[in-house]
């Protein structure tokens, strides 16, 4: 509900306070936190931090302000209505499809008290059971949606949220026909244009990612040679069979909707004795790294050699800022460091070279392909999104299951913990799909109303942490004497 950018320097925990205020300027209710400090290794000015808090909305809410000891750093004053949306693309008629390589999002929108609205857009392919963030903060009532970047579904459904800055409305379409995608398909071994000689061993490595199913692997994965036919299966194989001649090598990637594509390199396999040319080799000789979008960096080693133990001389280069290398020159054998930067890269497929130059080697300059996947940011689902008990004093313990999910099915390591200790978790760690065992413990609490917050923290779940917002009301034990349960 608060948007708001201050110079303030991040205090210690307490001395932030978020104030539920009436029209008045009366506090309401106030709840003493602490800001979540970024420390992610970059220089930067300051110390960045986020507040990100789920409290009640109370009767009579009427302003919202965030304070550090008396001071006031920010303010948000509540409109007296909500706005109201309505989708008009894609279309409202139920079971649409569409087919094109963008999807069009577009809606009217209104405010009573004609307030400036912002929107978020969020997608679904399981009929809205879970969603996915697409943009936030847009003031256009369109957005364009790359049909490429999002699993197909054969009920898609978009979300568009309105927010005044205080108060929110939101629209969600009829569910409509998004086709699925072929997987993206690597070759990281052999190299394109490669020689070999009879029997010797050819390393087939590979990658496939499809945005319905994930990472493939296993018998999804097909190796063939133009000439040999099948050679494997697998990210990883390898083969001294090959017959004398220029072969087509392709990996054919097969997803669970049964949608194919395969990518080929050529490579050839000369007759007669091998010669002993010298020739610069690495280890490996190829990079790949796949990380999540706004992921660190990965450092890799690369290792040179010659294969007559010469000491050629050695130059290296990248072709693209997002490979750094930690040594450009020297004299065989030798190993550094390959740095993958992702930082400000958007979600795609990117790929480089590093060229290996060496006088006097036969297959110089050496070209060593690198491949970095940037993929959106899973999603984490907690279901339901809150929980209310309510129970006479000294009453019965309450059980209650959160079933915990994520967009794609991804798995991931989660961590839960709750910010009072009438609040029992059980398990406290796992890994997505699972759940969660919440029990209320109301004994030795006097009658009132408490609030209380479940965390589920789970990288690189985007949404990570997520909260559960859970309510218990004490009644006094002369208000229900027929009735000494408690209820959900």
């Amino acid at each position: 509900m608060l948007d708001e950018t201050e110079q303030v320097p991040v205090p210690n925990g307490g001395d932030w306070i978020l104030a539920l205020q009436d029209a008045d300027g009366n506090d309401l209710k106030t709840y003493a936190f602490t800001p979540m400090e970024l420390t992610d290794g970059e220089e930067v000015v300051g110390r960045p931090a986020v507040i990100a808090l789920i409290v009640p909305a109370i009767e009579g809410l009427a302003k919202i302000e965030i304070r550090v000891g008396s001071q006031v750093v920010a303010t948000r004053n509540a409109s007296a209505t909500a706005p109201v949306v309505q989708i008009t693309l894609p279309a409202p008629e139920q079971g649409s499809v569409h087919t094109l390589d963008t999807l069009d999002v577009a809606w009217t929108a209104s405010d009573a008290d004609g307030d400036p609205l912002s929107f978020s857009v969020l997608y679904s392919n399981d009929d809205g059971a879970t969603w996915q963030t697409q943009v936030t903060g847009l003031t256009e009532n369109h957005y364009t949606i790359d049909s490429s970047l999002i699993p197909g579904g054969n009920n898609s459904r978009v979300r568009v949220l309105a927010s005044d800055g205080f108060l929110g409305g939101e629209a969600i379409s009829a569910p409509f026909f998004i086709p699925g995608h072929a997987p993206q398909v690597l070759i990281n071994s052999p190299v394109p244009l490669a020689t070999f000689w009879p029997g010797q061993s050819v390393v087939l490595n590979g990658s496939a990612y499809d945005l319905e199913d994930g990472t493939l692997s296993g018998s999804s994965l097909i190796w063939s040679s133009s000439i040999d036919g099948f050679l494997g299966t697998g990210t990883i194989s390898d083969t001294v069979n090959l017959s004398t001649g220029d072969h087509v090598i392709s990996l054919t990637a097969t997803d669970s909707n049964g949608m194919q594509r395969s990518t080929q390199v050529n490579i050839a396999v000369v007759g007669g004795a091998a010669p002993e040319p010298i020739l610069i080799q690495s280890s490996p000789n190829a990079l790949s790294h796949i990380v999540f979008e706004g992921g660190a960096a990965a450092t890799l080693e690369l290792a040179l050699g010659g294969s007559d133990d010469s000491s050629l001389a050695w130059e290296a280069s990248a072709d693209h800022a997002w490979i750094r290398l930690n040594a450009t020159s020297g004299t065989l054998p030798a190993q550094f460091e390959v740095t993958i930067a992702p930082a400000g890269l958007d979600v795609g497929s990117y790929k480089g070279i590093i060229t290996i130059a060496a006088e006097g080697a036969a297959n110089a300059p050496l070209e060593i392909p690198v491949v970095l996947e940037v993929m959106q940011r899973p999603t984490l689902s907690l279901a339901p999104g809150a929980l209310q008990y309510t129970v006479v004093a000294n009453g019965e313990a309450g059980e209650f299951e959160i079933n915990l999910g994520s967009s794609n099915d991804t798995s991931l390591n989660w961590q839960a913990s709750a910010n009072t200790p009438w609040i029992s978790l059980d398990p406290a760690a796992g890994v997505v799909p699972a759940t969660l065992v919440v029990r209320i413990l109301p004994d030795g609490l006097d009658p009132d109303t408490y609030h209380g917050v479940i965390s589920v923290a789970a990288s690189p779940a985007g949404n990570s942490p997520a909260t559960i917002l859970v309510t218990l009301t004490v009644k006094p034990v002369d208000m229900y004497l027929p009735f000494l349960r408690g209820t959900k």
